[in-house]
């Protein structure tokens, strides 16, 4: 979906962080369906809670983290969740999933679908590509388990689907990606396990387009204040922190950093005092997507940018991002093998992946969109550790990836409102004396030593009760980009 800015041709700098002031903005409407939608979307995957305090733990039994213990160690829950930005999606034209799925199960998956009536549904690429070493159709019968794509699974290859414009939209039908029917659902998905912290992506904040006092109000009314800063130039959407009142305080104004001169990119830093006691520095940010060799260069250079700006810190810090890395290679968007460069540079700059840590590997997927051409799928987003103070305990497992494909949209479908899943962990904050000196450790960054530029944008707060503070309009004559536009197959 594009939208139009009303100031074409303008190049901004990055605007200043909005603040959320508690009472600025009266919510639009009330949802008279809301149990029933919370119900609905957190029984669309099962998910179990790995790692410490029992091991697996069933998914709405986790007990809330612990605020201190004996030790002095404090556990926080943190969240980082790309919601997908209304003005990056385009669905179909239409269609019922359910009967799209009777029409696929008798198909066995590919080629052109038809259900009762002869409605015409997308097509979805073949079940080989989820059983791989298998003919595809008997596959589950015989018991073999799916697997998500590493990467691309394309419907007839990527001869057909670069070139044809028409099929850059999701196969979900264009009605179930408003944001009005969305926010619900993703609103039940942010709250359903109580973070202490969020790093969220791809929030709305078009000048035209924002859903940004929508989504702070409902948030601000759950316990939680925090802070969100738009992209760049014409890009529509933007990154957005949160936490909860009652655990932490800000310390100073965010900080924002551009993460490249060539692109929209940027980064949303906040340092925060944990239950009075500890500081801990915590990030988030939406590094460029796009599964091929440029993209993972530029990718690169941005996280080189965003470690320079955390090192300066020397701060325990947690990085809550849709990195559009992976440590495996994947399979881009030609069909060639992608090679990691993004994630092993972040290991050896010593970031730890809570996931990782928790199960001893990363999760084969974060993401699943469904495409009108292909899937693409891969683990994207991440909790990120820097210092030994954060100890990653528990994390909240992927749903099995038979459950994703019951789906023939995928992610989003009319049941599920976003391309991506949550990513969830419980961490320990050690106070100091339990890692005398830790933060330095690892932190050896190319460059490092740099200067940084200067910040972009100083933050402002309004004093009365008008919401946020704007910021500069995009332009270039188009508030919003698809997500292709952008170089985009990932997330």
């Amino acid at each position: 979906r594009r939208r139009r800015s009303s100031r074409a041709g303008v190049e901004p700098e990055t605007s200043a962080p909005r603040w959320w002031m508690a009472g600025s903005e009266a919510q639009a409407g009330a949802d008279a369906q809301a149990g029933d939608v919370v119900a609905e979307v957190t029984e669309v995957f099962n998910r179990t809670w790995l790692g410490d305090d029992g091991g697996s733990l069933a998914d709405g039994a986790a007990a809330s983290p612990s605020s201190a213990s004996a030790s002095g160690c404090r556990r926080i829950r943190a969240l980082a969740f790309n919601i997908l930005a209304e003005g990056l999606a385009r669905g179909s034209g239409g269609g019922d999933a359910a009967a799209a799925a009777a029409a696929e199960g008798a198909e066995g998956g590919g080629g052109e679908a038809e259900a009762a009536g002869g409605t015409r549904y997308l097509e979805t690429p073949p079940m080989s590509s989820y059983y791989p070493g298998s003919g595809g159709a008997d596959a589950a019968a015989s018991g073999q388990r799916a697997r998500a794509p590493n990467g691309y699974a394309f419907i007839r290859g990527p001869e057909v689907q670069g070139g044809d414009r028409s099929r850059h939209f999701f196969r979900c039908p264009e009605a179930d990606l408003a944001f009005r029917r969305r926010w619900p659902r993703l609103r039940a998905l942010i709250l359903e396990h109580s973070p202490d912290l969020m790093g969220l992506q791809e929030l709305d904040l078009d000048k035209e387009t924002s859903h940004a006092s929508r989504i702070f109000k409902d948030l601000e009314k759950a316990g939680y204040t925090g802070a969100c800063v738009k992209k760049k130039f014409r890009a529509c959407d933007g990154v957005a922190l949160l936490w909860r009142r009652g655990r932490f305080q800000a310390l100073g104004e965010p900080s924002i950093w551009r993460l490249s001169k060539s692109s929209c990119h940027v980064a949303l830093g906040q340092r925060l005092q944990l239950d009075n006691s500890v500081e801990i520095l915590v990030v988030t940010t939406h590094l460029k997507a796009g599964l091929n060799e440029a993209s993972e260069v530029e990718r690169k250079l941005q996280a080189e940018e965003l470690l320079r700006r955390i090192q300066a810190f020397n701060l325990p810090t947690l990085v809550l991002a849709d990195m559009n890395c992976t440590p495996e290679p994947l399979l881009g968007d030609s069909a060639a093998t992608l090679e990691p460069q993004v994630f092993p540079f972040l290991v050896e700059a010593g970031c730890r992946s809570a996931y990782a840590a928790v199960v001893g590997h990363e999760a084969s997927f974060t993401c699943w969109g469904g495409w009108s051409g292909h899937d693409v799928a891969g683990a994207f987003d991440h909790a990120l550790c820097l210092g030994r103070r954060l100890v990653p305990r528990r994390v909240l497992a992927m749903p099995e990836a038979e459950d994703v494909l019951s789906f023939p949209d995928r992610l989003p479908n009319s049941r599920y409102p976003s391309d991506h899943l949550p990513v969830i962990a419980d961490i320990d904050v050690l106070p100091p004396e339990a890692a005398d000196g830790a933060e330095a450790e690892g932190w050896a960054v190319a460059g490092a030593n740099r200067r940084p530029r200067g910040q972009r944008g100083a933050p402002k707060r309004r004093s009365g009760g008008g919401g946020y503070e704007s910021g500069k309009a995009s332009g270039r004559g188009r508030g919003g980009m698809d997500k292709e536009e952008e170089g985009w197959e990932g997330g």
